[in-house]
């Protein structure tokens, strides 16, 4: 398991449609008047997550990328500036994220096993 990253056709079309989605979001968020630096941030986190993922190369680190960098960051934006039961919101996004995250590891050490390498090529 190492830290590699790389570049391919899907890789690329989703970092571009990552970045067009992140640059129309910050004016979205101009309106917001309870800690409008906090949501920048956030959104800054989740977009660095994001581009994390679509551009690793070992799935153990889009697995890290994806669960530190993308989900915890979500479920803060919901938590604080969301709408109408946002707690609930956050906190059922948290269960699905951390169960889907602990099938999804299951997955990569099954396939680490039956290949010897968790990196993809």
């Amino acid at each position: 398991m190492n830290y590699h990253l790389a570049v391919d056709g899907i890789s690329l079309t989703l970092v571009l449609v990552t970045s067009i989605t992140a640059v129309s979001s910050v004016p979205f968020s101009w309106d917001v008047s309870e800690r409008p630096n906090g949501v920048l941030f956030w959104l800054l986190l989740v977009v660095g997550g994001s581009f994390g993922v679509f551009l690793s190369a070992d799935l153990f680190l889009a697995l890290c990328l994806l669960r530190i960098g993308h989900r915890a960051q979500v479920s803060f934006l919901i938590a604080i500036w969301g709408s109408t039961n946002k707690r609930y919101g956050a906190m059922k996004l948290t269960l699905y994220s951390f169960f889907g995250g602990a099938l999804v590891f299951i997955g990569i050490i099954a396939a680490y096993v039956s290949a010897g390498s968790s990196r993809l090529e």
